[in-house]
């Protein structure tokens, strides 16, 4: 399984991101199965929507994620979305009380509390605060 960051969702969806060519490489294995199934959280979704309209002052770039985000492959969806749950987030909590002064959100610690949960192998993600705590990729 892989879970991924609202980065990633970004650099792919924008050509201008300058992340976008590393994107198109992790999201074309990622659909071809190289990492099984895909994961998104609700936390995320809600992330990658307001960042997408805060940084390109465009709603464009909105709907190509949502539209992204219900893509469909042998009429299933590509992305599992994982709404969370009240343990979910009391492990969200747990994760930000160790990993707040690390750099890491709120959202950030959702990723890896659901990580811990679901026992997800990869985290698709650019933020550097990650690094040394899961298997990130890039």
């Amino acid at each position: 399984m892989i879970i991924f960051d609202s980065g990633p969702i970004l650099a792919y969806i924008n050509p201008k991101d300058p992340n976008h060519e590393i994107a198109l490489k992790i999201f074309t294995d990622s659909l071809q199965g190289n990492y099984g199934k895909m994961i998104i959280s609700s936390y995320i979704v809600d992330e990658v929507l307001t960042l997408s309209r805060a940084r390109t002052k465009s709603c464009k770039y909105g709907k190509a994620i949502l539209e992204l985000l219900e893509l469909e492959k042998d009429k299933k969806k590509v992305f599992l979305e994982i709404f969370l749950d009240k343990d979910m987030i009391q492990e969200t909590k747990i994760q930000y009380e160790k990993f707040c002064e690390k750099g890491l959100s709120f959202t950030d610690c959702s990723l890896l509390a659901l990580i811990k949960i679901f026992e997800i192998e990869y985290l698709v993600s650019f933020a550097k605060e990650f690094d040394g705590l899961v298997s990130k990729i890039p």
